[in-house]
Parts: C-alpha cells; structure tokens; sequence
C-alpha cells in the first residue's frame, strides 16, 4: 500500500520527473519528484515584512509602517469597555473585535451583557483614514455566569480548530473560555460569529474570596489583558495573563502563564511571578501585559506594567524560566500617566515586536491619557516614540484604559485602539498606513508541501533543489533556506542557505518541505521580487544498518531438536524511519569446509536460521500488555532506586516528571505514545538499536574457589535461571527480551530520560503529531556479579550514548538483575564535568577499600559551550549506591588535536586481576589525543594517581577499549589499541594498532601495524613494525583476544553520521595476529594454500569488536582427523548492495585452531575462558 501511495503522490506532483538514483557518495536508493512553492498565490505563505503583490503576481518588500492616522467618535452602545481583544472571529481577513464591559451600562439596555464583538468591514468606504464596525453581537453567557466586569480579555484559536476563540477573565477572578462555534456551525467568512453562550471554567486566578459583584475597596480590580503566545514553542498558543489585583500575590502570581495541550485544556506553570509589591500602594497589580520574542533569542518573552507604577519590567525566558532583568525596566516619562494598556506587534514591520502603550494618570504619575509606541530594534532595545509625534495627550479626560491591537483594515500591518474605560464614548483608533520606503529586510516561509500522509511512507527527503524567478536589482538580495524537518518544539528546521539551481542535501532525511526566503535591500526606494519557485525533491528508499556487536549464547530454540542451539543475536535499525530490530540466528550447523584455511562467509549463506527479531514480536503485542517500568525518589532519600509502573494509571506522579506543565491534559497521550499505542501515532514500538549491543545475561559463571563459599551458594541458586536478552533503544528504553523467544518482558525507562520523553512526541504545525527521532539509551550494558549488603547481586551498568536526560546532562543508571524477571533500579550518576555516556562500564573489585566499583569515562563534550570543556574526566563509581569515589582529570581543559577534536573519554575502560584474587590491580584506558592511561589500584582509593602510559605522535585518537592479556609466564600485562576512532580523524592518514608492554611507569611498543614513520617518531626498532594499514583504514572497534590471537576490525571513511547512508563508502577489513611466540605480531589468518594473510576482507564496513562464538569439530575423512574451528562472528555495517535482504550481514570468520592452543568442548568454556583472558 505505502508503494502505491508513493507512485499517487508522484503522479500528483512530479510533473514528468521521475528516476531511480544511486549517488555516487551513498549506497542508498533515491527518486525524485517536483512540487510547486510559489507562482503568485501567497494563501499557504507566512509573510513578515513581505507583499504579496496580486497583480503583479510577485513577492516583494513591504513598505515601512507607523504612519499614524487617528480617527475617534465611533458609535457605541455596549457596555463601558474595560478591557479588549482582537482576532478574526469569521474567517473573511479582517481583525474583529472583542470588548469587556462593566456591569453599569451608559445605554440603559438590559438584554446585552459584558461581552461585545464588532466586527470590522475594513476601511470606511465613506471615508478610507477610518475603520468599518458592525455590532454590538453580544455572548449570552447570563444562564451559567454573571459578573460585575470582564477584567481581561485575550483571543486567539485555543482549541486547534482553525477559528479564533475567547479567554475572558471575570471580576472575582475567574478565567472562562468560549469557544468559537465558526467551524463548527459551518459558517461563511463574514458571517456573524456565534460563540458558545456557556463557557468553560479553566481556573481561579486569584480565589481570594470576592465575588463577582464586591465592592471592598481594599480589594478592587482595575483592568489587564491576556497575551495569547507559544511560550514552550509547540506551535499553539499558550497565555500570559495578568492579574489587575494585588491579591493574586497570594495565589498563583500577578502574572500566571498557562500552557495548552493544543486542544484548549491548560496546564500552569510552576512559577510564581509577582512583579509589585502585596501592599495598598499596588493594589492593582499587573495592568497590561504584552509577550513575544523581544531579544531575538527564538523564546517568548514578557513586559509587565502597572496602574499603581511608571514602571514597565521586563521577563525574559530562560529556558522556560523567567527571570526579570533590571538593565530593560522601562520608566514612563513623568507627569505621564501610569500603564493600563500595553500590547505587543511588529508595528513598523522592521526588526523585531514593539511595544504601544496608553496611560491613566487616576493612582500614579499624573495625568494621563497620552499614547506612546517603543520601537524595538530586534535586539530588545527600545526606543520611545510618542503618538502623536507632537506628544500631546489622546484623551482630553486623561483616561485611556482599554484598546486591542490588530490588522483592522487587512492591509498587512498592525493598527490598534485604545479607549476611556469610564466613558466608552471616548475612543480613539490609530490606523497604520505605510510610507513610500521599503522595508531593509523580510522574511516569507511557506506550510508543509507534502501531504501529511507521507508521514507514513518510506521514503522521506533527503535533497531538495531549488528553481527561481526572481528579479534583483542592485543593492538587493533573496536567500533562500529549506526545512525537511523540524527542531524539538515542531518548529521548521531551516537549513541553507539554499543556492537556485544547485541540488542541497540535508543533514538528515524529513517527511516535510517548506521553503523560507530573506528579502533585504540596501536602497529603500528598490526592492527585490520572487516571481515563483518550484523545488525538485529527492526522496531516500529505506535501508538497514548496524553499528552494533553480535552476542552469543546456546539455548533452546528449536523444539524439533534435543538440546540447546548455538544463537547468535544481532541489533540494527531501518533508516529512516529508526525501527529497531533484535534477531535470533540458528547458527549451530554453519557448513564449515574442512581445510587449513581462515573462511569467512555470510551466516545466512552457510546454513543459519532466522528464528525471531524482537521487532515483529514487540510490535503484535498491545501496548497496554507490555511492563514498563521507571524509577523516582519515593523516599526522598537522594537515590533514584524506587521502582514505579509507567502507565497512564500513574499519570499523577509521572506529571512531576514529564515537563509537560502542571496538570497537563498531555501527560496520558504522551504515556500511550511510549508505550506503543498506535491511535496516538505509533506506527512501529522498538526503537532504533543505534550503539547499544546487545548483551545475554548468563547464569553465574565466576570462580567460586576465589569468590568464596558465599559465591558458591549464590551460584548454585541461579544456575537455572532465564537468559535474557538486554538491548537499549532510542526509544526511551532499556529492553529485556526472553532469549528464547525474543518476547520483551519487561522494559526500564531512566527516571532523567522522563523529563525529554516529550522530545519523542512532536507537534507539526500543518500535520500534527507524529514520532520525532531523538537519542535514549544508546549505550552497551557491563554485567557483573557483585557483592554488597551481605549477599551477591547480578548488576548491570549502563550509558545512555548521546542520549542526554534531566537538564540536559548525560548519565549512567544500575539495575540489579539477579532476578531477571523482576529488576531493581539501584541509582544514576551524572557529573558536572561528564560529556556523553559512551563507556561500556567496567565493574570490578577494589582493594582499599574492599569493594565493588564500576569505572567509566565520560565524553563526548555535548554542551555546546566552547567556554566549558566537559567529557575529559574518569569516574569511580560504588556499585551498590552510586557514590562518587573519585573521579579524575584527565588533561588539560579545552585540550584539542590539530583535527578539531576535542579530548574526551568515550572510549571503554579495562582491568586485570594479575594474581588471579578477585581484586583487579590496575585499570587501562584511553582518550582522543591518542594517549593510554594507567591507574594503579593496588593501594588506597585515596592515592590513586592516571599515569600516561602511550601517547601517539600524530595525536590519532583512541576510542577502543584496551584488550589487556596478562601473561603468568613474563609477569608482564599486554594490552592492545588501536588509532583513529573518529570522523574528523583524516581520511588519507596511516593510522596504527599497537601492542604494548606495561613496564610499570611507562609503555613500551612491543610490535604495530602502521607505518614506518611511526617507528621513527617513537624511536623504536623497525622491526616492531609487523604490518601496515591502508590510508584511512580507522580503528574504531574493540579488540578481541581469544586462542592467544587478537582479533581486530577496521574501516574506511566515516561511520558516524546521523544519514548513514552518508558513511556507506569505504571497506571493512579483519585482522588476526598472534600475541605470543615467535611469530608474534603475524598473521593467523591463512590462505586455502596455508600460508599467511594480512587480513581478509568484510561485506561492508565493520563499527563494533567482533564476537567469539564455540569451536566446532569438522569431522575427517578416511584416515584424516577432525579439524577444529573458532568461530568469530563479525557485524557489517549494511547490506553491500540491492537486494541482499534486509538485514545487514553477518559474517562469521572460521579460524583454524591447533589443539595445543586451547581445546574447548562448550560454548560456556569459550565464555569463562574469554572472560578470564580479555
């Protein structure tokens, strides 16, 4: 069905275009197809500071605003205005408007009420410097409401449904919403709106206890207004109201901002603002309110003003904090008046919103009724302008209290009203006509091009070109940008700038098109001009990729055979669409040739079985069945270790976690979306399996002839317990699948990945909600058996890769799996210091003191903030509590290689135990300037000290974990890296893979891989040199060592870009090499004529350490004994070429291994000696 939706949407729009593409720099298939931006109609077009010429059928430069006109004397017969509102009410382009009355009338009608619309026609045909108002229409809300004085009004579409609709704030304090029946009774644009006469309650706001008709003068209102802005940017409008009432102190605050879900139910935010005083000489509290964007910096801010004050305070938005900054009060200039109208527009249509604002001179500052506007020049600095230029006052009675503004004539430019609240009479409209001068600069951007369908198919944008006609004369300009997709708050994401003509790749695929042009011009007499563009898009067919390592186990999956199956799992992911998948192979008959020779195959190719992938199964079973479990402080003891259901029953207590705003109608839909709840959007439930491998929780296989009698019992009580199946997905959560059948059985989502679950759940402003990829637990879990609290524990440690969580910093959670069927969260641990969590955990046993701890690195540096080097520090971790017991500085701050890479710790640490008691002596690792550090453990934990064991003399970085082999015979520990690990390393540089010798306080190289030079700079004998790489040929991959031979993979090119498909050129190459003997440093590898090879080729490019599988025994023939074969299981990148199946391939490597080497009977002996000797 998506392939036959696909071929009608390129039928519909590609007008002849269509072809099947393979770049050149991805292997990924593409198409294209042609979609129209503009020729003329500007009704899907979003203009500021442009116009839409009709006539001419072009886009240019709007003309410079504020030329003033003032009418007045405009009829009235509703009730005293107190306070107003603007919006389109029918749908036919004119502003209309809204007006809050006081209960004693000066018409003497008892039918109408306190809420008035008028409607505007425009500009008076009569006479074009006035406006055209039909009305009074009063809202009948007498049968559920009365009330002495509408107290603020705001409007705005609160409901999602296409028309503008009515918040309304009553005199006790209550807020109403009425809703707008434009849609819904299928009216025509121009007809008389009609509202719903019974509103809905959305909160108290002051709840002091007054009602609808007191008259104390202690507590007595003035008048305010309500902003409608996106304040949290999810493309609907959230409130600002403020509160005219000295007693809103006491409540919520004197300004309360609310958030909407996008369907009108609001949650408040948990910020208490009260800019004056709680005392008799504020009795009014906030007056006016105007929010926007103030200071350019893309948030909602807000400017406060009183009637009890000359001063007007500035709230900026700090991530959603808001905090006052005193350096932008405004003061009104003296005998001036005090605030009781202040709104917000871009009225001159220049650089950013203004300000107007109209005074009243009864409690402060003396007299008033004088109007002003503060031109702002994008960057929040105001200019005070008076209206009119002479400053004389508006009003003769010195009293302005209501007004609203809004584009009363159409005309694409903001006019605005103001009016005496004690005499509706006195009304003053100030009409805003342009000057015969350009704008400097303006901006259009268009909706979604594509249909919202095309969400669901598989073929998302990947490139886009651009095709103008446009007219630029000189000193004139149009750039042009391109979103496919959208940033966290479902606003476009632009990219570019965009040339005409010239095809754009975009950072990664999106479902979206929409195009944004940048008119300017240096001369204000000529303007560019946009006659139409057409853009040509270029959409990706999906593929699979692993960046991951197999793991391997025996079990029972078969029942048509006795016993337990050799199986092999494999992670990977569908791009674009970041479906995850976790397949169990049947590789217990692979066809193994009988010959001294290396093989190396496709698994499918030589017998393997698919028998589940997770994927499928999760995706049958209903989201309401699944166990998801998450973590919070119930006791309030400082640790994460208490366990709770995420479902929607536990919405209340999960609300405290969410971010959704307090009270949020969201945070129910938001539970469904994680969980997999396909009517909430959810077309797909695991996750994209990015960097985390997957790991198989054995039973307990240590020594208990070192661990103790203790360990023993331990041992024996689970030694016939489930294997399980652990993987993290950048679904918000950490698996556990039944390694038998790869049903989930249960899932954990980190209590700090909560507060961004949000991020998961994103709102198009054309297309709704739909799943937006973001990172989760994306990191490889550590299993260790441990001892802590008098009894032994199976503990698993795990990072969450480039997934950030609670205030945006990276962490590492611990959960006690002992029963794998009913986990325990233990805790999580961040660090001020600590970059992305990429380490895969290394748990061990200290000495001093004597117990369990986890080591792991931190990096990369993600904040953004070149000022804070973070991701360059080395933990200690307990592994019962998550204490910090040390953590060290690895380097100097800010330390980078002449790449651009910073230094970070990503890489995994390692540990030997040299004399085999359970205490790991030392602990290895390495970081991105190419350097090996060394901690020794022996003594106090107080008394550790890095020393720098290796240092590359290019700076290549490090990024693999060590593999350390400790050698009884020499006394000597050997450890094993390579160089390269990173995209930025250079391309066409020779990197190396080195063993070295730890001699106490310093490394020395006992053989490499790499070039000549290298021997040169490290001045050692040219014959430690025991092989070369290919230029460009990184190590990214762990080492391996197993059968006294190091396995180690590499890559060509990149590996790590978010468009995989952008890092599929380039080979992949294995390499085998002996660690011990006289041929130390050669190859194991053999040719089918026996003799040694360098290495052999991969399928494709190989991002992960290769996975020892068992030895299998092929049997003789005649006279000729068995032949025994290590199997070495390698993950590719992604298929090679078309049609190779989905999945990327998985290669085994079947190694001849001579008897006297190690003679195995199980897989679980390969696993305790690997575990031993790694």
């Amino acid at each position: 069905m998506r392939k036959q939706y696909l071929n009608l949407i390129i039928l519909t729009f590609c007008l002849g275009l269509i072809f099947l593409l393979k770049a050149d720099s991805q292997i990924c298939q593409t198409r294209i197809f042609k979609v129209i931006g503009y020729e003329g109609d500007a009704s899907r077009l979003y203009l500021e500071g442009i116009y839409n010429d009709i006539a001419g059928l072009y886009l240019r430069l709007d003309e410079e605003g504020t030329n003033w006109e003032e009418s007045s004397n405009y009829p009235v017969t509703s009730n005293w205005r107190m306070t107003g509102a603007a919006a389109d009410f029918n749908g036919d382009g004119y502003v209309d408007l809204i007006q809050g009355g006081r209960g004693c009338d000066n018409n003497t009608d008892p039918n109408d009420t306190n809420l008035a619309i008028f409607v505007s026609q425009g500009k008076d045909p009569d006479n074009p410097l006035r406006f055209k108002f039909d009305g009074p229409y009063y809202i009948n809300y007498l049968s559920t409401l009365t009330t002495y004085q509408i107290i603020a009004l705001g409007a705005g579409d609160y409901d999602g449904d296409g028309d503008a609709d009515i918040a309304a704030l009553s005199w006790s304090g209550r807020l109403w919403f009425f809703k707008n029946l434009y849609a819904e009774n299928k009216l025509k644009p121009g007809d008389i709106p009609e509202f719903d006469p019974i509103p809905t309650l959305w909160d108290d706001l002051i709840n002091d206890g007054y009602g609808e008709f007191g008259s104390s003068a202690n507590r007595w209102r003035w008048e305010s207004n309500i902003c409608s802005v996106d304040i949290d940017k999810d493309n609907d409008l959230d409130l600002v109201i403020g509160v005219p009432s000295r007693w809103a102190s006491t409540r919520y605050g004197q300004v309360v901002i609310l958030f909407n879900n996008g369907y009108g139910v609001f949650s408040r935010l948990n910020q208490i603002i009260n800019p004056y005083p709680n005392n008799s000489s504020y009795i009014y509290g906030v007056c006016g309110v105007a929010a926007a964007d103030f200071d350019g910096d893309g948030d909602a801010d807000f400017y406060c003003g009183s009637a009890n004050s000359r001063e007007i305070y500035f709230y900026r938005n700090d991530g959603g904090i808001f905090n006052q900054i005193n350096s932008k009060t405004i003061r009104i200039p003296a005998k001036r008046g005090s605030c009781t109208f202040l709104r917000e527009g871009n009225v001159d249509k220049k650089w950013g919103p203004d300000l107007v604002l109209a005074t009243d001179g009864w409690t402060a500052n003396p007299p008033g009724g004088y109007v002003f506007w503060f031109q702002n020049d994008g960057k929040n600095n105001l200019t005070i302008r008076p209206i009119p230029e002479s400053g004389v006052p508006v009003s003769p009675s010195r009293d302005l209290d209501s007004g609203a503004i809004g584009d009363f004539d159409g005309d694409g430019d903001l006019d605005f009203f103001v009016a005496d609240g004690n005499d509706s009479r006195n009304v003053y409209f100030f009409m805003n006509e342009t000057y015969p001068i350009y704008l400097p600069e303006g901006n259009v951007y268009s909706k979604n091009l594509l249909p919202c369908e095309f969400l669901d198919s598989e073929e998302p944008v990947v490139a886009a070109t651009i095709i103008v006609k446009q007219d630029k004369p000189s000193g004139t300009n149009i750039v042009y940008y391109l979103a496919n997709s959208n940033d966290a708050n479902g606003n476009p994401k632009w990219e570019g700038p965009v040339t005409p003509g010239v095809e754009f790749e975009f950072e990664s695929p999106g479902d979206f098109i929409r195009w944004k042009a940048v008119f300017t011009t240096t001369n204000n007499r000529v303007t560019p001009k946009l006659y139409r563009l057409d853009i040509i898009l270029k959409h990706i067919v999906k593929r699979e990729f692993s960046r991951t390592f197999h793991t391997f186990t025996s079990v029972d999956i078969d029942p048509d055979r006795s016993g337990a199956e050799d199986v092999l799992y494999s992670a990977s992911f569908e791009f674009p669409r970041w479906r995850g998948h976790l397949r169990a192979w049947d590789v217990s008959d692979l066809k193994i040739a009988r010959k001294r020779a290396s093989q190396l195959g496709e698994i499918k190719e030589l017998g393997a079985k698919l028998a589940e992938d997770a994927g499928v199964n999760l995706q049958i079973k209903p989201w309401l069945s699944r166990t998801v479990y998450t973590a919070y402080d119930r006791d309030s003891d400082g640790r994460i270790n208490d366990r709770l259901d995420f479902t929607p029953s536990n919405a209340d207590i999960l609300d405290d976690f969410l971010l959704l705003g307090q009270g949020s109608p969201e945070v129910r839909p938001l539970i469904r979306f994680v969980l997999g709840d396909r009517s909430e959007g959810r077309l797909w439930k695991l996750g994209d399996i990015n960097h985390s491998s997957p790991q198989v929780l054995e039973p307990p296989g240590g020594n208990e002839n070192i661990l103790g009698a203790s360990y023993k019992a331990f041992k024996e009580a689970n030694k016939n317990r489930q294997k399980v199946v652990f993987v993290g997905a950048n679904d918000g959560m950490f698996h556990c699948f039944d390694a038998t059948t790869l049903e989930e059985l249960w899932a954990f989502i980190p209590h700090n990945l909560l507060y961004k679950l949000k991020r998961m759940r994103i709102k198009d402003p054309d297309c709704g909600y739909y799943l937006n990829h973001e990172f989760f637990v994306d990191g490889t879990p550590s299993i260790e058996d441990v001892y802590y609290e008098g009894d032994w524990h199976t503990v698993l440690v795990c990072g969450q890769g480039a997934g950030w969580g609670k205030n945006q910093k990276c962490y590492y959670f611990a959960l006690d799996v002992t029963s794998p069927l009913d986990p325990k969260p233990l805790w999580e641990f961040t660090h001020d210091y600590m970059g992305e969590t990429w380490s895969i955990p290394k748990i061990a046993r200290i000495k001093s003191p004597d117990k369990w701890v986890v080591f792991f690195g931190s990096g990369y540096d993600n904040d953004n903030d070149p000022k804070e080097a973070i991701g360059h520090y080395f933990y200690v971790v307990d592994v019962a509590t998550g204490e910090l017991l040390r953590s060290f500085k690895i380097g100097r701050d800010g330390e980078t290689s002449p790449y651009g890479i910073q230094n970070t710790l990503p890489g995994s640490p390692e540990t030997v135990d040299i004399n085999n008691d359970s205490y790991a002596d030392y602990v290895y690792f390495g970081d991105l300037l190419g350097r090996i550090w060394k901690i020794d453990l022996s003594n106090n934990i107080s008394n550790w000290t890095p020393i720098k064991l290796y240092e590359d003399p290019y700076s290549y970085p490090i990024f693999t974990r060590p593999a350390v082999y400790f050698n009884p015979i020499d006394n000597t520990v050997r450890l094993y890296f390579g160089t390269g690990g990173n995209d930025l390393a250079p391309n066409n540089a020779i990197y190396s893979f080195v063993a070295l010798l730890d001699k106490g306080s310093e490394g020395v190289v006992e053989w490499y891989l790499g070039s000549e030079e290298l021997a040169k700079k490290l001045r050692l004998d040219p014959g430690t040199m025991k092989g070369t790489l290919a230029p460009g040929e990184k190590i990214w991959a762990d080492p391996v060592i197993v059968d006294r031979t190091v396995y180690i993979a590499t890559l060509e090119g990149s590996i790590e870009s978010l468009n995989p498909c952008k890092s599929t050129a380039g080979r992949g190459k294995i390499y085998a090499r002996y660690i011990l003997g006289s041929q130390m440093g050669g190859s194991t590898l053999l040719s089918d004529q026996g003799s040694a090879i360098e290495f052999m080729e991969t399928m494709q490019k190989v991002r992960s350490a290769v996975t020892v599988g068992s030895v299998k025994k092929i049997g003789g023939q005649g006279s000729q004994p068995p032949m025994s074969f290590r199997e070495v299981f390698i993950q590719s990148f992604t298929q090679p070429t078309e049609g190779g199946g989905p999945e990327p391939p998985s290669e085994v490597l079947a190694q001849p291994v001579q008897s006297n080497v190690l003679v195995i009977k199980s897989w679980r002996d390969v696993y305790k000696i690997f575990k031993v000797i790694k």
